[in-house]
């Protein structure tokens, strides 16, 4: 098993016809398109590829989701095209990512996310997937733990958490605010 190593995955999404998905996903997600042969192309967008497949009706649609560096920006990019699942807006979930998805033309769900990356000076995470974004801690019975960094990156985790889920509070109107100031 030493000498064998996985180096990438390629999504293969279906769709219904080829030139729909790859143009959606050129002209609304920014992809551009590497290859178009029939009914079937490849996408990419910097390391991201995804394959398209409408050689054969969608039997269901599929989910895919991207990390992303700038989510917020992406989304300000991509919300005015319509594209965006309307129950699945950006938003920072509980677990700490920030979040959107888009539905394209067949109906599979992409999503773009950007997880929470804390800084880490002692280096306790030791769970992670490339990019650090959704870095973890696996702590075994009889590990040791320096418990005031723990401490401190928990603590540090719920602020993020915290200062990204805090919705502004609303302002009255106008016209409520004068009825009660006559009251």
């Amino acid at each position: 098993m030493s000498d064998i190593q996985l180096t990438r995955a390629i999504p293969v999404l279906p769709a219904r016809e080829i030139g729909a998905a790859s143009g959606f996903y050129r002209d609304v997600l920014g992809f551009a398109v590497a290859f178009e042969m029939g009914d079937y192309s490849g996408v990419t967008r910097g390391p991201i590829e995804l394959h398209l497949d409408a050689s054969a009706p969608p039997a269901g649609s599929v989910s895919a989701r991207i990390d992303v560096v700038g989510v917020d920006a992406l989304y300000a990019a991509i919300e005015p095209s319509g594209a965006v699942k309307p129950d699945e807006r950006l938003e920072t979930k509980p677990w700490g990512l920030r979040q959107f998805s888009v539905l394209d033309p067949a109906g599979n769900r992409v999503t773009f996310a950007k997880g929470a990356a804390l800084p880490d000076p002692s280096r306790l995470f030791n769970s992670s997937l490339e990019g650090n974004t959704r870095r973890a801690l696996d702590i075994r019975e009889g590990d040791d733990l320096d418990a005031a960094a723990f401490k401190a990156l928990v603590r540090e985790a719920v602020a993020l958490n915290g200062a990204a889920t805090k919705k502004p509070a609303k302002k009255k109107p106008a016209k409520k605010a004068a009825r009660k100031a006559k009251s």
